[in-house]
């Protein structure tokens, strides 16, 4: 065992002895007694709290303390040496006269904060209208001692100069090597010898409840160090949509902390006890742009896959599936029997692509990837992407009440008709239906030609109220409606007898353009 892992067993140890302590001088709360103490008003009695006498401390106590303070001392000395300070420099081309749509993309225009601040380095703008350097701050961390640093996306992007501070404060000039805004990940590299390279760890290992460090430079104090814990995995909907990613969803999967994360720190480490990386710091949620005990990093199992492509290749290659999917509503859940809302439901396949070629269509719900449960939509996508191209992935999909297996061969994702999240998806509510329909036999020819449908029947939609069941449900006018309560549909007649029986809600079909969509409706909503 090495000395530093020694260090985090003790540091664990001491933890619980220091925690068995602290209960033994706590306030005690006792009710419907009175002695000497503080009176605490209560419903229909009076709560009494009085200070427990106190132990002083013994020299054993002391030893604890002490070996908590080496450990933690131990994991941030050796750590930091492998943290850097990053700055980036850009040259504009034009004077610096903003309006709206030209505010930092940290949130500092007119418009109101985004909760989930992004970016992190600290922007340093001129007042003048005459073109000046704009100046940006973040954090990396060493990965290899041949140099190579990993850092966000956001630090780096757009930058002239990029100027790295080494902990013994030597400064070298960094080349970027690649970048993925899909992660907010990028990789850049100097030429310096003697460098210490930090280890990635698993990040799947990490439970919530363990305790991290965060090293950066917050507020442009480089090396500093914050402590705190794992206060959940598997964060996702953490970055905002941007233009210069090749679909509107990024790949996430954060670890959220409470380990004070502020301005600088993005691309510093998040560690474990052991002195590992577990994470890229990136983000926080608040409303004032400073720390305020919700923060995220990118986990280290999503950024090792960006870090090597990046370096073996200079470009992130993801596995496609070629599939649009979102997620599984709970009444959907329900109708369909399963115990919770999971997996993926698919609502459209690109033809020609691995999952046409494997079978897979539409109104499936993939439930398993390789045997591994999917719990929402995300999981799946990053799952996917994150294969080799060419693996054989084995899918578990629930179709028509039956469990199927279905073995796909995964491609390589070359363009936008990838396997992404469906518009609006998971932003759909329940209500009753709402809708005009009229049979397809019924429109006229321009009416015809309007319609990505080749049918001589069916049921169009050709209105939908203004908050009403189907609208939440995200149909709307020119969707062709398929089946109700698992019936086909042909007509007018037919949708109107099944609609009308419904007691409570009734269970829809339907297609829009190339995709397709199921859903509960409820009268009650």
């Amino acid at each position: 065992m090495s000395r530093r892992a020694k260090s985090a067993w003790l540091f664990l140890a001491a933890v619980v002895l220091v925690g068995a302590g602290v209960a033994g001088g706590a306030f005690l709360a006792t009710d419907g007694a009175r002695s000497p103490g503080r009176d605490v008003a209560s419903t229909g009695s009076t709560l009494l709290v009085s200070a427990a006498q106190a132990e002083p401390a013994n020299g054993s106590d002391f030893a604890v303390l002490q070996s908590v303070n080496r450990a933690l001392r131990d994991i941030v000395t050796e750590a930091r040496e492998s943290v850097v300070r990053v700055e980036s420099t850009n040259e504009p081309d034009q004077p610096d006269a903003r309006d709206e749509d030209d505010a930092e993309p940290d949130g500092r225009g007119r418009g109101r904060r985004n909760p989930f601040e992004l970016p992190f380095e600290l922007p340093f703008s001129h007042p003048d209208v005459t073109p000046q350097p704009r100046y940006g701050l973040g954090s990396g961390v060493i990965v290899r001692e041949d140099g190579y640093i990993l850092t966000n996306n956001h630090v780096v992007e757009d930058a002239d100069v990029l100027t790295v501070t080494l902990a013994n404060g030597r400064e070298h000039d960094a080349k970027l090597i690649g970048r993925d805004p899909q992660t907010d990940l990028a990789v850049i590299k100097i030429d310096a010898d003697g460098l210490t390279a930090m280890s990635l760890a698993d990040s799947d290992a990490l439970q919530i409840g363990e305790f991290v460090v965060a090293i950066g430079a917050p507020f442009g104090l480089s090396h500093s160090a914050s402590f705190g814990m794992v206060s959940a995995k598997g964060r996702q909907r953490i970055l905002p949509n941007r233009r210069d990613r090749r679909d509107d969803d990024p790949y996430e999967d954060f670890i959220q902390t409470d380990a004070a994360i502020n301005p600088g720190n993005s691309g510093g480490p998040l560690l474990n006890i052991d002195g590992d990386l577990v994470g890229v710091n990136t983000a926080i949620s608040s409303e004032t742009g400073q720390n305020a005990g919700v923060g995220f990093a990118v986990s280290s199992k999503l950024a090792s896959k960006v870090l090597t492509d990046i370096i073996e290749r200079g470009k992130v290659v993801r596995a496609w599936l070629g599939v649009m999917i979102g997620p599984v509503e709970d009444d959907v859940a329900q109708r369909l029997g399963l115990e919770k809302p999971q997996g993926a439901l698919v609502s459209s396949v690109v033809d020609g692509s691995p999952a046409s070629k494997a079978g897979l269509e539409p109104f499936d719900i993939i439930l398993l990837a390789d045997g591994r449960q999917m719990d929402n939509h995300n999981e799946l996508r990053n799952y996917i992407s994150s294969s080799p191209v060419g693996k054989k992935v084995e899918l578990t999909v629930l179709r028509d009440g039956q469990r199927k297996e279905l073995t796909v061969s995964l491609g390589e994702l070359d363009s936008e008709a990838v396997a992404q999240v469906a518009p609006d998806a998971g932003r759909r509510r329940r209500d009753w239906t709402g809708m005009t329909v009229e049979d397809i036999s019924s429109l006229d020819d321009d009416q015809l030609d309007d319609l990505p449908y080749d049918l001589s029947d069916g049921v169009i939609v050709t209105s939908v109220r203004r908050n009403s069941p189907a609208a939440r449900k995200g149909i709307e006018p020119g969707t062709l409606i398929i089946a109700v309560d698992d019936t086909e549909v042909h007509n007018v007649r037919e949708y109107r007898k099944l609609v009308d029986e419904a007691e409570e809600s009734v269970y829809v079909k339907w297609q829009n353009g190339a995709n397709y969509g199921i859903g509960v409706l409820n009268r009650d909503d």
